[in-house]
């Protein structure tokens, strides 16, 4: 880190946002499996709890294929994130499919503690490429 504190290399980058995703991650489980119970009992419950695991494991792929994309060409970084982004809405779309009609769970909550993890974790993500002190030509 740079004297004021802001990531100086993508390494940095990378920790900083798989740190705060993470917590985020957590934080969005914990308040969408209340919310989710509270708004619909146990089938609230249930939407909230598999919808923060798809999340869960969506985050790691996402850490795990920038730690391993780390000291790479920038083309081979983007290639790992985009090959990983299609599999993961390929695998949503497939959950989506099985689960929507799914009667002990509510596909609301679901969706919504889905959609919740995709903003919040993009919104952490920018900020933490934003306030980032990496030269635009090295750092990889």
């Amino acid at each position: 880190m740079g004297t004021t504190g802001k990531p100086t290399n993508y390494a940095q980058v990378y920790r900083r946002i798989i740190q705060q995703v993470f917590l985020f991650a957590a934080v969005l489980g914990g308040l969408a499996v209340v919310m989710g119970y509270l708004v619909d009992g146990t089938n609230g419950l249930w939407g909230a709890l598999i919808g923060a695991g798809v999340i869960a494991i969506f985050f790691t792929v996402s850490a795990v294929v920038m730690l391993k994309s780390q000291g790479q060409p920038p083309v081979t970084q983007i290639r790992n994130q985009v090959i990983s982004f299609a599999i993961k809405i390929i695998s949503l779309f497939g959950l989506i499919f099985v689960l929507g009609q799914a009667t002990w769970m509510n596909p609301k909550i679901f969706a919504a503690t889905i959609l919740a993890g995709v903003i919040g974790s993009l919104m952490l993500e920018w900020r933490a490429i934003v306030g980032a002190r990496v030269p635009p030509s090295g750092g990889v």
